[in-house]
């Protein structure tokens, strides 16, 4: 079962980037070799963290609006399929169990329904502007949406997107909550390593410190009972410390 991409379906001038000829031509190849691609359209939802500047657009806007930073939109209402992980994941697993049925050829995962951006952002409560007009890059799609017809026969989405992003802001929450307390913990841990460290090398030099006012001690009155008991002329006694 190939992950394979709505990037395939590219816009009216064919495929747009080296990426959808790359899936294009590995789907190609699953399908002679009798097997399933799954075409994802915009997959969103819990456990994208590390995909970076490739996360979901919910995932995006929910961290710029923490760090205070402006969530600006492409204005022209762009829209797309956006589906929720639990749904593409539920996909995975209908194509292993009836993959007898199904192999030889490809599907889209999606809603069925294209949502706009502003959507998204609305569902999350995050204010939003816009950018200019001439940010928006050539060749870029206004309009994405998953044909149902093209679907796994009998399989279906089950999370809307209004359901879909609430949830998934709730994860986020909990996330930057954990996020917040471990820094606080790292913080804490640090705090005590070094008073810990300091304590531990201040008693070293204060035993050093003390050893040596003892050896000197003892060395004073060593000369001291020399001086005394002797008597020799120009006996000298130094203090230290």
């Amino acid at each position: 079962i190939y992950s394979s991409s709505a990037a395939n379906y590219g816009n009216s001038k064919g495929k747009r980037n080296l990426y959808a000829w790359s899936k294009y031509a590995a789907e190609q190849h699953i399908i002679a070799c009798n097997q399933i691609a799954l075409r994802y359209f915009n997959v969103y939802g819990p456990g994208e963290e590390n995909k970076g500047r490739m996360a979901s657009v919910a995932q995006q806007m929910f961290i710029k609006h923490k760090n205070n930073e402006p969530v600006k939109l492409f204005p022209g209402q762009p829209m797309r399929d956006f589906v929720y992980i639990d749904d593409v994941i539920n996909a995975n697993l209908f194509a292993l169990e009836n993959y007898d049925y199904l192999k030889g050829t490809w599907y889209d995962v999606g809603l069925g329904k294209a949502n706009s951006f502003e959507s998204v952002v609305e569902y999350l409560g995050i204010p939003y502007t816009y950018t200019d007009a001439s940010t928006i890059p050539q060749n870029y799609q206004m309009f994405t949406e998953a044909n149902k017809h093209c679907m796994m026969p009998n399989w279906e989405p089950k999370t809307d997107l209004e359901t879909g992003i609430k949830k998934y802001k709730l994860y986020l929450n909990e996330k930057l909550e954990i996020l917040k307390k471990s820094i606080i913990y790292t913080n804490l841990f640090l705090i005590l390593s070094v008073i810990i460290l300091s304590s531990y090398y201040y008693t070293k030099i204060l035993f050093i410190f003390h050893f040596i006012v003892v050896i000197t001690i003892i060395y004073i009155l060593y000369i001291v009972i020399n001086s005394g008991f002797k008597k020799k002329a120009g006996a000298k006694i130094f203090l230290l410390g």
